[in-house]
């Protein structure tokens, strides 16, 4: 996990930071908030009991509902491949598919 305090950052470092099956999510996540007129400036990305967590500074009301909106889908996608999944303790909070929550 690494802070970036508001800084600009590329969608590759912002990739970085989650595993590949939420690539396409915060991919279309970044994507639409440039559309809402999101600056680009990023504090934190990463994942957290089980689930997405994108923080930036400054928002519009209309922004933070696209985050939140991003946010609650990870809990449907396995972390590791993009499939479906749900929130499963293996050790701790991860969102997996039944393959992926085997490991």
């Amino acid at each position: 996990m690494t802070d970036y305090y508001g800084k600009d950052i590329s969608l590759d470092e912002i990739l970085l930071h989650v595993r590949p099956g939420w690539h396409p999510l915060i991919t279309t996540l970044v994507e639409d908030l440039g559309k809402l007129g999101w600056d680009g400036q990023v504090c934190q990305v990463k994942e957290k009991f089980g689930g997405l967590r994108f923080y930036i500074g400054a928002k519009s009301d209309e922004i933070q509902l696209r985050i939140t909106e991003a946010e609650k889908q990870s809990y449907k996608i396995c972390e590791i491949c993009g499939e479906p999944g749900i929130l499963v303790k293996l050790g701790w909070l991860m969102t997996r598919c039944p393959e992926h929550s085997k490991t």
